[in-house]
């Protein structure tokens, strides 16, 4: 209000606007007041001025009017003089001054205490105290050692990072990658997984997969020998079989059972023409001595296997019994052929490794024959030359250098002949 002394002292800007605090600034907005036209306070001797804008449709100015000015702006700040805040620094100057004065009075108090104490009790303190800054001391003495040594090695750090970095990208890129080609692997679970994904799935590569060629069974048909004249010239081996009766015409060995149609067929029919043979001469079969079948020599080994017809080896040791799970073939095992296959890729392998350091060979082969110069030509065997005096050649001992193969001569220094030159004296 007019002729009230408070509104004569200076008021300050409101909270919360940006930037740094002008040297006169407008007491309504807060703002600088250098670019814009200001009115001062119709009150002499007042620092407090306006903009002219923020006045609104009045023409003159009064401190007092401040906060029904902010509250027709929109401004909420509470009018703020300077003064109350220079009181207000001074009592907190009071109040740092008062803690001084309490820190003061408790070193005083600490310092009678310390003069109460007994000489072994002081020394003791001063042990402990020298003991902690021994250990702040190395503490820091580490920090310090430890702070140079990163920074002297923040280079690797950052090139570790980076490389740690750059792995964990590749195996997250390899994880999004696709996978179009079998890997060259012998492993039971890959190769189990190549098989659900490129054989199983197909109708075609199952059927031509499961395609196996039968083999002909080998089936043991004995007949009685008609013929008693036509024996055999060595000894039979002894007979297991008890002789037939007369009566019956013809003996025969209860053959293998085949295990496809068409052997049955074969066999079927070999043994119909054979009946019909012996019954054809079944008179002259009668007629004279009855010969006992002649077993099989299979039967009487003891490593006779039924289940192939063959020698070498029993029933539970026959390749028939394996049947492989990968391949469906008959003869070998899941393992043996998951080997075969990892050793034949092996083998192709280094063929491949091979072939290509014969090709990096001869390529190295051309660039050093391209790049180095060329050897010197061959001057071949040098020409005797005649020799003159009592000076003969001496056989060459060996060549100077394998690349230079030149002839080498050496002489030797002959006596002279004394009765030749007395004569040529004495008969001129």
């Amino acid at each position: 209000m007019p002729g009230d002394v408070s509104h004569h002292r200076l008021i300050t800007r409101p909270p919360g606007l940006p930037g740094y605090q002008p040297g006169r600034w407008c007491a309504v907005c807060g703002k600088t007041t250098s670019d814009k036209s200001i009115i001062d306070c119709s009150s002499g001797d007042c620092p407090n001025t306006s903009h002219t804008t923020c006045l609104g449709d009045s023409n003159t100015f009064d401190c007092c009017e401040v906060l029904a000015l902010r509250t027709a702006l929109g401004i909420t700040a509470p009018v703020v003089y300077q003064a109350a805040t220079a009181d207000s620094q001074d009592s907190s100057d009071l109040l740092d001054t008062d803690t001084s004065d309490v820190a003061a009075a408790d070193d005083d108090d600490d310092l009678e205490d310390l003069l109460k104490l007994d000489p072994r009790e002081l020394v003791e303190n001063i042990r402990q105290l020298r003991k902690e800054l021994k250990r702040k001391k190395n503490i820091l003495s580490f920090f310090e050692a430890t702070s140079q040594t990163l920074a002297e090695k923040r280079d690797a750090v950052v090139t570790v990072l980076d490389l740690i970095d750059n792995i964990c990208a590749i195996r997250t890129s390899a994880q999004e990658l696709d996978t179009r080609t079998i890997a060259v692997t012998a492993k039971s679970h890959r190769i189990d997984e190549e098989w659900e994904r490129h054989v199983a799935s197909s109708d075609e590569t199952t059927n031509w997969w499961k395609l196996v060629k039968p083999r002909p069974l080998q089936s043991t048909v004995a007949s009685t020998t008609t013929n008693n004249s036509s024996g055999p010239s060595h000894p039979l081996p002894p007979r297991t079989t008890t002789a037939p009766s007369k009566d019956a015409s013809t003996a025969t060995v209860p053959a293998a059972v085949p295990r496809n149609f068409r052997n049955v067929r074969n066999t079927e029919n070999n043994k119909n023409n054979k009946t019909q043979q012996q019954t054809g001469h079944s008179d002259k079969s009668l007629s004279g001595k009855t010969v006992a079948p002649r077993t099989s020599l299979r039967n009487q080994s003891k490593s006779y296997c039924k289940n192939c017809g063959r020698n070498g080896h029993t029933e539970n040791n026959c390749l028939r019994r394996n049947k492989c799970t990968y391949c469906l073939r008959v003869g070998h095992t899941v393992q043996e052929c998951r080997t075969r296959i990892a050793q034949e890729r092996e083998e192709n392998l280094f063929r491949r490794i091979s072939t290509e350091q014969a090709q990096n060979n001869a390529l190295l082969v051309q660039t050093l024959n391209r790049f180095l110069p060329p050897a010197p030509p061959d001057p071949g065997p040098a020409i005797p030359q005649p020799l003159i005096g009592n000076w003969a050649p001496r056989h060459q001992a060996h060549t100077p250098h394998a690349l230079y193969p030149a002839y080498t001569h050496s002489y030797t220094l002959q006596p002279p002949n004394l009765v030749n030159t007395a004569w040529s004296h004495a008969h001129p």
